[in-house]
């Protein structure tokens, strides 16, 4: 049975716990749904959550925010069902930690094994408060194979949202004022955090500014678990040198690719 959670069942703490421990199993996933649960699940209807559950034990979970859905599975999940309620949702896309249905793996998830200490570039510096536009306009200079910048509105007010209330960190490597490398983690919670935007402007590359960035953001995760998605054919020596292991697939179904 698939059930429709409402902003005051999603402030319920018994709820909470249960989701927490339904995702805490999960990767990428889990960390983006509870993330947005926890940001955004008591401001209206900016998110649309549900819950499978079987003989009284949630065995799925799923959240749409804009046309995006992320699903988290247990083994108890019933497929079927799960399958016949995403058609109905009006998603345009759908992400898995898992294979399922007829998604495809698009990028493989990584994890953090090792925590090293950043070494920063000489007459280099990191910030925390980064200013969301410098970052924006680094990121869309880096556009290209194996990074899609998102719409500058859609970045601009999920970012901000998050930063304000604690479901994001920023990292930023400036020389002489200038931001030259950007981190920040694409979601986050008290136990995960997934790393996105990683990006470093041409003029700073083959520098070591990729490097420190992230794992001046990884040293700022404290003890949390710590990962990232990546193209499947890019980036995995880069992120090996800094400790991370390739773990999983991610995996997203284009529902209006489908005939």
């Amino acid at each position: 049975m698939i059930i429709y959670i409402d902003a005051q069942k999603m402030a319920d703490t018994g709820f909470r716990s249960e989701l927490k421990d339904l995702c805490r199993s999960q990767g990428i996933c889990g960390c983006r749904l509870l993330c947005l649960v926890e940001g955004y699940g008591g401001y209206g209807n900016i998110i649309d959550l549900w819950a499978q559950y079987s003989d009284g034990r949630m065995t799925s979970a799923a959240v749409k925010y804009g046309a995006d859905m992320t699903v988290v599975m247990s083994g108890g999940t019933d497929a079927a069902e799960l399958r016949g309620f995403i058609e109905m949702t009006g998603a345009a896309a759908v992400s898995f930690d898992r294979p399922f249905y007829e998604a495809g793996a698009v990028g493989a998830v990584m994890e953090c094994r090792e925590i090293r200490k950043a070494v920063l570039p000489q007459d280099t510096r990191t910030e925390t408060d980064v200013p969301l536009v410098q970052a924006y306009e680094l990121m869309k200079k880096c556009e290209g194979q194996g990074f899609v910048c998102p719409a500058y509105e859609d970045f601009m007010l999920d970012a901000s949202h998050k930063l304000r209330h604690g479901n994001a960190l920023c990292c930023g490597l400036y020389r002489n004022d200038r931001l030259c490398s950007f981190a920040m983690t694409a979601a986050m919670t008290e136990d995960t955090a997934v790393i996105g935007a990683v990006c470093t402007g041409k003029e700073a590359r083959k520098q070591g500014f990729g490097s420190a960035v992230v794992l001046s953001l990884v040293n700022m995760l404290g003890n949390r678990r710590i990962l990232l998605a990546r193209d499947i054919d890019l980036n995995e020596n880069f992120y090996k040198r800094l400790g991370f292991r390739d773990t999983m697939s991610l995996y997203i179904l284009d529902l209006n690719k489908r005939s």
